[in-house]
């Protein structure tokens, strides 16, 4: 804890919040579950299996492990707006979420 904050609180302080990412976390609230899809997985020459079902999911509840690594679940709008940032150099309409070497490559 660099930050003095919990991991989650801190990204939705300094990156979800000024990017008004309103439905990414590492957790999908309750009344959002019905947009939540499912997630298959492909099988050669076979149907797809289901991997993660909506209905019991792990993203259906919070976790005492938040991993900087992976974990976070997102929609479609808020991945856009985290992509427009870094092709941005690290802004996003007029303001600045990392910083410029963070974003440089």
């Amino acid at each position: 804890m660099l930050s003095g904050e919990r991991f989650d609180r801190y990204l939705d302080a300094h990156v979800f919040g000024p990017l008004d990412m309103t439905d990414t976390g590492f957790a999908v609230p309750e009344d959002s579950l019905d947009r939540f899809a499912a997630c298959y997985q492909y099988r050669p020459g076979g149907t797809p299996a289901l991997q993660d079902d909506p209905e019991d999911s792990p993203y259906g509840r919070q976790r005492s492990y938040l991993s900087g690594a992976g974990g976070l679940v997102s929609s479609t709008a808020d991945y856009v707006r985290f992509c427009r940032m870094l092709l941005g150099g690290g802004e996003l309409d007029g303001r600045r979420i990392i910083g410029r070497k963070t974003s440089s490559s």
